[in-house]
């Protein structure tokens, strides 16, 4: 699985079609609240997700996405760096 995009509220992800998945947007070493989860991967393997991002007090800093998918007993994990407030 990896992560396709994630920038400031939205995370998008490609894995295995019906994989059940989970996101974590972390910054400053806080998970930002709000993120749905579990999310399935649709028919072509993609998997989105879209949160409120909180107050622009965070702006300027780096944050990191990590999702987490698994299917049949397997699973796997992708994380990507975004700078926040953009």
């Amino acid at each position: 699985m990896q992560i396709g995009s994630a920038d400031w509220g939205d995370i998008v992800a490609q894995t295995a079609i019906g994989a059940s998945c989970n996101a974590r947007v972390v910054v400053n070493g806080k998970d930002i609240p709000g993120v749905p989860n579990p999310k399935v991967a649709d028919a072509a393997g993609t998997v989105a997700w879209t949160y409120s991002a909180p107050p622009t007090q965070t702006t300027g800093q780096m944050g990191e996405t990590l999702v987490t998918c698994s299917l049949n007993g397997l699973s796997g994990t992708s994380s990507a760096f975004f700078p926040v407030g953009t």
